[in-house]
Parts: C-alpha cells; structure tokens; sequence
C-alpha cells in the first residue's frame, strides 16, 4: 500500500521536537490500539475534551477533537469517559454525534457503564443520601443558586455558596462553590464549620458511617478574572473505608486500554492502566492547585503541552491505523 501523507503539520514556529513527541504519542497509542482486539480509549473530560474553566457549558479545548474521535470510532476504537462528571457528559457528545460505546467511569469512579449495564459503587443509601444533601443545602441561608450570586456577596464581604454547574453534578458526587480568601487551611474549617454538621447528621439518618462511607474533599481552583477565587467542596462515597476513585473503578473494567488526561484525580487510573499494560497520554495545563497533576504526569508514557498537541497525537493515531488497514 502507497503511504499517505501524515495529516499531523506543524504550524508557525512549532518546533521538530514538539512534532517528535506528538508522532511519538500517536505511534504509542496506533501500537496499543492495533495490538487489541477490542481497543479502547479513556478519556479524561475536563482539560481534554473540555474547557475545566467553562462553568456554565460545556466548552470544547479544540473545535477539531469531535472530527478526530469520529474519525477512531469508525476504525473501531470503543472511547469512553473517565472523568468526575456524570452522564450528562456521556449524552451530550453522544449528541454530538460520538458513540462512546467503550465503558465509562464517571463521578471520580462512583459510577461504572460497561457492556450497557451501570455499576454504582458505594453504601446502597448513598444515592438518597446525595439526594437529601442536595435539598437539605438549598434551603440553607447562605445558598445562592449561581456561581456569579456568590462573586458579588463576596465583594461587600458575605459568605454564600452555590452548587456546581451541572456540568460537575452527578447520582453519587456532588458539589457546591464558595469564594475562598486567605490561606487555604480556611477552606477546611468552612467546611468543617458549615457543612459536616449537616453531613453527618443525614447519613446517620440514612443508614451511613460518616467516616466509612462519605468522603468530603476541598480544593481550589487557579483564580482568574472571570471566575474569581472559586474553591469546591466535593462530596461523594467510599467503598469498604476506602475513598473511591478512577482507579478502583477501573478494577472493575474488563481487559486494557489507552488513557488520556491532565491530571486532577487522574494518578490511581494510570497505575491500574500500566499495570494493564494499557498507554497513558499525559496532557499539561490542569487548573487546579493540587498535587495532583504532578503526580499523575510523571505516570504517564508520554507528556504533551495542551489538548490541540493531543489532538494531532490522536490524528496520527488514525493515520496509522488507517495504514494498516
């Protein structure tokens, strides 16, 4: 067969070492992809496939990443989610004309679709349970309904919280926004000051071992102008004791794939992965101010600089399965 051209072109003054890593990253992905006879692709949602600073819709990083996966699903690549949203992401881009007929772990792993059946992960209660947090907080006194409510209180000095856009609500996770000031050692006695009271006092209403089976996280987000100082407080369930996570998820998940993200929570998927034998894509640029991302891209196979560079990492991918087809 006549080789065709790589539709991978550097543009402006991207260097030969820049096009070096991303054919090599495609290469690795083309070999893994080829090797299975069931390949499969997970995929990181926020800072991948979507703008993790988009708070009010979803927002793609590059327009071309629809063109590109269509373009691997019709050589039979099955993609799927591995991302802390919910299965409002996985019909959305089913909307968009995607598949996604890989398995899915969604809610940081709380939530399994493989083989068209859903596996939540956790106490049996801890969908009621996420269901009365919810209400119990909007009636709260500080609750505010948007984002943007909570910036303007915070300017005349108010304490207010919103719940995440829908974008980061899901069956088993949920979380809600509060505008942080100071030292981050704040945020915690926020929490623990507002929030775990009423925490705490719901899951021994619905059957729950607070320290066993909820798991309550904070952290915040790399401030901007547009949305300010925006800390999360993150609420979802453990599994035995155990916080879970992509990683416990992925146990669940048949055979070995190829993983693509940019960090947050991202770490326990990329051991499992390598462990699988699978190939792991690490994308820079995370937005929040945890460890996480460091952590999670010294695991990967190969680094790239944002989700435009993934992107042609993906269309080399296909060029070289279309090769050997």
């Amino acid at each position: 067969m006549k080789e065709r051209p790589s539709p991978y072109s550097p543009e402006g003054d991207e260097s030969k070492e820049r096009q070096r890593i991303i054919e090599t990253a495609g290469n690795l992905l083309a070999e893994h992809l080829l090797s299975q006879p069931n390949p499969k692709l997970l995929l990181d949602m926020d800072g991948v496939i979507f703008r993790a600073d988009s708070l009010h819709v979803p927002e793609l990083t590059t327009p071309e990443i629809l063109v590109t996966l269509r373009l691997l699903e019709a050589q039979g690549v099955s993609i799927g989610p591995a991302t802390g949203r919910g299965i409002h992401v996985v019909n959305y881009l089913r909307e968009q004309e995607l598949k996604l007929s890989g398995p899915a772990i969604l809610e940081e792993g709380q939530t399994i679709i493989q083989n068209g059946q859903i596996e939540y992960l956790g106490h049996p209660n801890h969908r009621a349970y996420m269901d009365a947090i919810k209400a119990t907080l909007q009636s709260h006194p500080e609750f505010l309904p948007e984002w943007h409510l909570v910036q303007s209180a915070a300017k005349v000095g108010q304490f207010t919280f919103a719940p995440g856009n829908f974008q980061w609500q899901g069956e088993c996770r949920s979380s809600f926004w509060f505008h942080y000031d100071g030292d981050p050692s704040q945020d915690r006695k926020i929490v623990m000051g507002k929030f775990e009271p009423i925490f705490h006092q719901l899951a021994i209403e619905f059957g729950l071992n607070y320290d066993r089976d909820v798991a309550v996280n904070t952290f915040r987000m790399q401030p901007n102008e547009e949305n300010g100082n925006l800390a999360i407080i993150g609420i979802k369930g453990k599994l035995d004791g155990n916080l879970i996570d992509k990683g416990i998820a992925a146990q669940h998940i048949e055979g070995t794939w190829a993983f693509a993200a940019d960090g947050f929570g991202d770490a326990p998927l990329s051991r499992v992965t390598s462990i699988r034998n699978g190939v792991v894509i690490g994308i820079e640029g995370n937005l929040d101010t945890t460890s996480d991302a460091t952590e999670f891209l010294l695991t990967a196979n190969v680094v790239l600089r944002n989700p435009r560079e993934f992107n042609d990492a993906l269309r080399h991918a296909s060029h070289v399965i279309g090769q050997s087809e």
